[in-house]
């Protein structure tokens, strides 16, 4: 019997393999999904190609990520591999990706960083970024929100909200226009480590061919109300894999608290400036005049 389950093991960690080498790293999608409300997962973001996008709103997304405080996502670390964050903006508050929002907002990149163990060849490993924006992320209500980190233990069977812009059907190449959500079970961390043989991990067995795929990887998966997973890797048979976010706090929060952010993050709005310089000049014209 005991031989039996290490084959069947051996065999889904070589399907599993296999699936992941030949797919792209930032190509994932939700199938089987319902149509969600911003409402639903309003942390959700989007990563877009600028020059993409500048065809066709909503043609350049090709991950996800998680708002977790101002001006700061939470994403994939191959995501952002071998990319720059010139070449990528950040889409919040919006429904559908073709469709321009009330309350959506562009935001630049300021910076961004990923784990520094992350290892391309060995997805699995460390893979989960940090992406700094140059605009504030306001929360708006019912359309942008944070998602704080999840630091306990989440219990298998707990059902969790996996949610993203996503291909709605295995056959083909299109992004969902419309957010997609799917509830998702968490599986037994034992047989989650069978599976994947990797610490920091968190699997999901949706038990049919539903669930993440190919086309939204770095997007969140909420439990408890807590940021808890980061998608990263998936099989057509409703196996998926997330970065286990409990894992990883202490970088997350080095990261934010080192004040990593180049000074360009801090740019001033030139209004500002302009008071400031009104405000010398008047000083220093003050300070003339009482000197003589």
């Amino acid at each position: 019997m005991g031989s039996l389950v290490y084959f069947i093991t051996l065999i889904a960690l070589l399907c599993l393999c296999s699936l992941m080498n030949k797919a792209e790293a930032n190509q994932f999608k939700i199938v089987g999904g319902f149509d969600a409300n911003i409402s639903d997962a309003p942390y959700t973001a989007s990563l877009r190609w600028v020059h993409r996008e500048a065809h066709a709103l909503g043609s350049g997304h090709f991950c996800s990520g998680t708002i977790i405080k101002n001006r700061i996502i939470l994403t994939a670390a191959h995501c952002l591999y071998k990319r720059s964050p010139t070449d990528v903006s950040v889409v919040v508050g919006f429904k559908y990706l073709s469709r321009v929002w009330p309350t959506m907002k562009k935001l630049r990149i300021s910076y961004w960083t990923y784990h520094e163990k992350y290892n391309n060849k060995k997805r699995a490993v460390f893979d989960i970024g940090l992406i700094f924006t140059i605009e504030n992320i306001e929360p708006v209500d019912g359309a942008v929100a944070y998602l704080p980190l999840n630091t306990w233990k989440i219990s298998t069977g707990t059902e969790c909200l996996l949610s993203g812009w996503a291909r709605i059907d295995h056959k083909t190449r299109d992004n969902a226009n419309c957010l997609q959500a799917l509830w998702q079970r968490i599986m037994d961390k034992e047989m989650c480590f069978r599976i994947i043989h990797r610490p920091g991990v968190l699997c999901t067995d949706s038990g049919s061919p539903i669930g993440a795929s190919y086309g939204d990887s770095g997007g969140p998966l909420r439990c408890n109300n807590k940021l808890a997973g980061v998608i990263f890797a998936t099989n057509f048979r409703g196996i998926a894999l997330y970065v286990d976010v409990r894992a990883f706090v202490g970088w997350i929060e080095q990261r934010i608290s080192s004040g990593i952010m180049p000074l360009g993050s801090f740019c001033i709005g030139r209004h500002v400036v302009l008071a400031i310089s009104i405000c010398v000049a008047s000083f220093c014209k003050s300070g003339t005049l009482d000197s003589n």
